[in-house]
């Protein structure tokens, strides 16, 4: 037959995470997949015409699959898949595809036929499909009492390794990635930016995406794997068997940083200016739409001007014509210079945020105090009835959140390591003159999130202005000082 004669057929294929071998990445089991579907259909004598695929999506949790259903939409005459439960999992999804197009014939690599045009083929049809839900629920129930055995023993239940640990929660050589960019985002870095350091240093990818993300890099700091900490259902176990790849009042210090004020600063995308994404658009004035670089750079490599971000109005000039003292001041350099003097004032509420050592170091030490004791009686609660039980760890469990919650305070202060000074006469005069040498050898992305730190708001207003008549920085830049 020729080949533009015989029967065109769409195969579908599906991924989930937990489907993935050990190192295997999702491209690679669908390439494997698609060979053998190919395969088939070439026997059969069929023309493989659309591939649908629906990658890292569970059939047994409820998840809507858009490529599944972008197959139906089409009603195909056939269909091939590499195994039926690849297809449908679920009683009601089969019913679904019935209702859809019952004369669908459905063949697969390893598991048969079915032939839904006729009710023997949908009898059969529905009672594989109703013996694979039970096998997958009865799965469920035994891995889940497995996970719950392997957490009160101290062991992780993690269907693959995470980056930085085997299955076993040992260390493994890229515990230093992870390190590093916990490092990174302490300093100030983007997750953007250190997604990207990820992939130019070819960094693995433990779920086979090709890219890394700042989604991904959040996910990882999150976890409090990183730390040593087992949980689960939410709850911490009191025995961990994970090794830490950080301390735990530097997770503390993460979560705050991810979740605090600064998140934008610390979770934004490719910042390569100073108030790109941080300063507002005034004549937008709606207190969330920022400027952004525009198109230009002077000599020495700063960008021209600064723009609305979003409708492009609202330019400035990055520099202003030189005053009666022949001084030239942009707008970078006048941010800096309220900033350095709010720093050199030491009076904002940076200088009080987060935690002293020893405030840190006596909730550290409650917080084991409190674990030791929740453990103590973890051990008795089989030898006391629930109520009891529940009576005595009750309050333990809810001063233990508290002291969680304080040791994640961020520590702000730390972020102007270097910058702080004192003295008064010629010493205090030299550290001043300093201050902007300082400032200039730190990264982009901690003097931005420094910037995020002292200022509520950053605002670039209208200046109308021309070439001819420039207004003063200082009247088109708005800089409202944080108090809490």
């Amino acid at each position: 037959m020729d080949i533009e004669q015989r029967p065109t057929v769409p195969l579908y294929l599906r991924i989930s995470q937990s489907d993935l071998k050990e190192g295997e990445t999702i491209s690679d089991a669908l390439d494997r997949q698609e060979k053998d579907c190919r395969r088939l259909a070439d026997g059969l004598g069929w023309r493989v015409g659309e591939t649908f695929k629906d990658l890292g999506i569970s059939a047994t949790k409820g998840k809507d699959r858009p490529e599944f259903l972008r197959l139906l939409a089409t009603k195909p005459a056939r269909a091939i898949t590499w195994h039926m439960d690849r297809f449908i999992r679920m009683s009601a999804e089969l019913e679904v595809v019935i209702s859809t197009n019952e004369n669908m014939d459905v063949r697969s690599v390893f598991s048969g036929q079915f032939d839904l045009a006729t009710p023997a083929g949908r009898m059969a049809a529905r009672q594989v499909v109703a013996v694979n839900q039970y096998e997958g629920e009865h799965k469920a129930e035994r891995q889940r009492a497995r996970n719950q055995q392997l957490a009160e023993q101290g062991y992780p239940f993690w269907r693959r390794a995470p980056l930085g640990h085997t299955s076993k929660g040992e260390k493994t050589e890229h515990a230093k990635s992870v390190a590093w960019a916990a490092k990174a985002l302490l300093d100030g870095e983007t997750l953007a930016n250190i997604a990207r350091a990820f992939d130019e240093n070819g960094v693995p990818n433990p779920q086979g995406a090709p890219k890394w993300t700042s989604v991904a890099i959040s996910v990882i700091l999150r976890s409090p794997r990183i730390a040593g900490i087992l949980a689960f259902k939410g709850e911490r176990m009191p025995l961990s068997r994970i090794e830490p790849i950080i301390s735990e009042e530097t997770f503390a210090e993460l979560q705050g940083i991810l979740s605090g004020n600064d998140a934008k600063a610390a979770g934004g995308g490719k910042a390569r200016n100073l108030l790109t994404g941080l300063a507002l658009c005034g004549e937008c004035n709606d207190g969330k739409t920022t400027v952004r670089a525009g198109k230009g750079k002077y000599a020495d490599g700063r960008h021209a001007k600064y723009q609305c971000g979003v409708h492009g109005h609202n330019s400035h000039r990055n520099t202003r014509r030189p005053d009666e003292n022949g001084v030239t001041e942009g707008i970078d350099e006048y941010v800096v210079d309220r900033t350095l003097a709010v720093i050199e004032r030491g009076e904002h509420v940076i200088f009080s945020a987060g935690l002293t050592q020893p405030e840190r170091a006596e909730l550290v030490a409650e917080r084991k105090r409190l674990r030791d004791a929740l453990g103590e009686w973890e051990s008795a609660g089989a030898s006391i009835g629930p109520s009891e039980y529940l009576r005595v760890t009750q309050p333990l469990r809810a001063a233990l959140s508290d002291v969680e919650e304080k040791l994640q305070t961020p520590a702000m202060r730390d972020l102007l390591e270097g910058l702080t000074f004192g003295g008064t006469g010629w010493t205090g005069l030299m550290a001043k003159a300093a201050l902007w040498e300082r400032w200039d050898v730190l990264p982009l992305a901690r003097k931005r999130a420094i910037l995020a730190a002292i200022w509520e708001s950053i605002t670039l207003l209208p200046s109308h202005g021309n070439r001819w008549h420039m207004p003063a920085v200082e009247d088109v830049v708005e800089l409202v000082e944080r108090t809490q």
